[in-house]
């Protein structure tokens, strides 16, 4: 009898253990995505890669017209994965403020951040989350951009 309860109480304690674990697991995917501002989601895996600036907060102030933060958030380097995260974000940033203030904005910068943000932003239009993008080149979806850039 006695060793039926302390194999029962061994099962209730894995069970407490997995129950815990489960929670854990769901309660930090949960939290993947972001929301930063106007529905531009950020993944941790953005943040992370970005760790020397704010990215919500370059964001915010790019969607604001602040010309030093957008510039920097466009130019930006990101590699690897979180680059294609990147790029989508660029595409919301230019949705929202529109493609020809964004140029007004980086018409001075130098012929190699042009050709970074046209990478970006062909990988976003590419692999980001809006399917109307899908297959589209960036001429299609924003010309004027797309002029300016190449």
């Amino acid at each position: 009898m006695h060793k039926r309860k302390r194999t029962n109480l061994v099962m209730i304690r894995i069970k407490i253990i997995s129950i815990t674990i489960l929670i854990i697991i769901l309660v930090s995917c949960s939290g993947a995505n972001k929301e930063c501002i106007q529905g531009i989601k950020v993944s941790e895996l953005l943040e992370s890669a970005t760790t020397n600036y704010s990215y919500c907060s370059l964001i915010k102030k790019s969607i604001d017209l602040d010309s030093e933060a957008l510039i920097k958030i466009s130019t930006l380097p990101v590699f690897d994965a979180a680059g294609y995260e990147h790029g989508y974000v660029l595409i919301n940033i230019v949705e929202k403020i529109g493609e020809d203030k964004y140029i007004a904005i980086i018409s001075n910068i130098k012929k190699e951040d042009k050709k970074t943000i046209k990478s970006y932003l062909e990988v976003g239009l590419e692999y980001g989350g809006n399917k109307s993008y899908k297959d589209k080149e960036l001429k299609e979806i924003f010309p004027k951009l797309a002029n300016h850039l190449y």
